[in-house]
């Protein structure tokens, strides 16, 4: 009888688990039909046109999350500002701003030593069938910085909406008396990529002038609630496509790669040296500062978002996997407080990269191996600097990190005609990058709930302290406007009240 009611208690806890962890199971099944479709269909050689249509449910899933990006930070960004004092505000930003800096670097050492310690680029082969010779774009470092800055004070918020700035560089080869010389152009241009950053500048700026005349904006401040409300009542419809769309989007993915079986003989050695630095990096850095600052266990917080986690690493984007982000930190088991999440996990979206500093590292290094160049200690601690700073301000472009790689090699002399090695297998890179990321990202925002937990307890105890000592006040006021038959039974009316 015992035995029978252990069975059922732990049948009922099964059930009451996969209910509420429903959208997470069925996203990992659409994960193994995604690997299936692809061993189903690689034999049969499928053209261009029946991948785009294996594909077409994951890039409607992506176009309907791009959707709600603008919306969704537009409204949460400036609730969270709108609601705290500019001194919180600043405090955030410190302490968002400190795990940044930390995180970055001690992400960008670990490639750095796991890198020099496997020495990847000693063990590839060359092949003459391997892609390779890509083009060297001349991206220089004050470019870069230029970008950053453009982006953030963007001339037209409108179209920063839909637009982001950046350097282009045109190269002309001209016939003179001494022979050919290159000549390299720049200009500024707009790739058709939302500007993130100018968009969250622009809301912080409108939700710090409401916080200062709340009365007056008290409208608008609504408002924003009530539109974020509404984008999240549709993504949580929205987001039961995703098991659909896991599949579809890692079947096209694999599909489009032409020799699969070549690129991990070849990358092989690389691609474990990576997945070593960021599994390093995600299970031991972060965790390392986390506790440090909080004296608590990280991978509670890792099982809190675990659904914004996969969902992330499988639409490869962590704003598209933001709303999911925002839900599992605020609700239970990590109810972190909603001012941080909203104010925190965008400027994480915008600056925070540390997975794809480590990366950068592992690249440059591999790149160097490649072609005989090992660098001394000096040079790796320069490296680590330049990487650090860059990954905090990674122009808008496709394929960010690729341009970043670019600017190091150039910048220390390592060649760049292999990096076409690398965006051989960047749908996984990037997908591993994104999903490391997106966990930093939560523990970002669980440090800085740490740090601000007893200023926003206090303020939120003088809030409610300030309502009762309001409410307190209209009930006299309505008592006191009574009659003098009425005001017999002014105590009776006060507790109605």
């Amino acid at each position: 009888m015992g035995h029978q009611s252990w069975c059922d208690c732990n049948a009922k806890c099964i059930r009451k688990w996969a209910v509420a962890n429903l959208l997470l199971l069925l996203t990992l099944i659409g994960v193994v039909v995604g690997f299936l479709l692809v061993l189903i269909l690689r034999p049969l050689g499928p053209s261009p046109d029946v991948i785009m249509w294996i594909g077409m449910p994951g890039e409607l899933f992506l176009r309907g999350l791009e959707m709600t990006i603008i919306p969704l930070l537009a409204s949460t960004v400036i609730t969270a500002v709108a609601s705290l004092e500019l001194k919180e505000n600043g405090r955030m930003a410190a302490g968002a701003f400190g795990f940044f800096i930390t995180s970055t670097s001690m992400g960008v050492a670990t490639g750095i030593f796991v890198t020099a310690l496997i020495s990847p680029g000693q063990r590839a082969v060359a092949d003459g069938n391997v892609q390779s010779g890509a083009e060297i774009t001349h991206y220089q470092t004050q470019d870069v910085f230029a970008d950053l800055l453009r982006n953030l004070i963007p001339s037209n918020i409108i179209r920063a909406c839909f637009q982001s700035t950046f350097t282009k560089y045109d190269t002309q080869i001209e016939d003179g008396s001494n022979g050919t010389s290159t000549i390299v152009t720049k200009q500024l241009a707009m790739t058709n990529r939302t500007n993130i950053m100018g968009v969250v500048i622009f809301c912080i700026a409108c939700g710090m002038a409401m916080s200062v005349e709340r009365a007056k904006t008290k409208p608008m401040l609504d408002f924003m609630w009530a539109v974020r409300t509404v984008i999240f009542k549709i993504f949580g419809a929205f987001i039961w496509s995703l098991p659909v769309a896991t599949a579809s989007l890692i079947a096209a993915s694999l599909l489009n790669v032409e020799d699969l079986f070549l690129v991990e003989e070849e990358l092989g050695m690389f691609v474990a040296t990576v997945t070593v630095v960021l599994t390093i990096h995600f299970c031991a850095t972060i965790p390392a500062i986390y506790f440090m600052v909080t004296r608590k266990n990280a991978f509670t917080v890792y099982a809190a978002v675990n659904k914004a986690i996969i969902t992330s690493m499988v639409i490869k984007s962590g704003a598209g996997a933001l709303p999911i982000m925002m839900k599992s930190c605020e609700s239970p088991p990590a109810k972190f407080h909603r001012n941080v999440v909203s104010f925190v996990l965008p400027l994480c979206i915008c600056f925070k990269g540390d997975a794809s500093a480590s990366f950068i590292m592992c690249s440059v290094l591999w790149l160097g191996q490649r072609a005989g160049i090992f660098m001394s200690l000096p040079q790796l601690i320069a490296l680590g600097i330049m990487s650090t700073f860059l990954c905090l301000c990674i122009p808008p472009v496709p394929s960010a990190s690729m341009v970043i790689i670019i600017l190091i090699c150039n910048s220390v002399g390592v060649p760049t005609h292999d990096i076409g090695l690398l965006l051989a297998l960047e749908w996984l890179h990037d997908s591993l990058r994104t999903g490391v990321n997106n966990g930093s990202h939560a523990m970002c925002a669980a440090t800085v709930h740490h740090i601000m937990r007893k200023h926003l307890a206090i303020k939120e105890s003088q809030d409610l302290k300030q309502v009762n000592a309001t409410d307190h006040h209209m009930r006299e006021v309505i008592v006191d406007g009574y009659s003098d038959s009425e005001k017999e039974h002014k105590p009776l009316m006060s507790q109605q009240y």
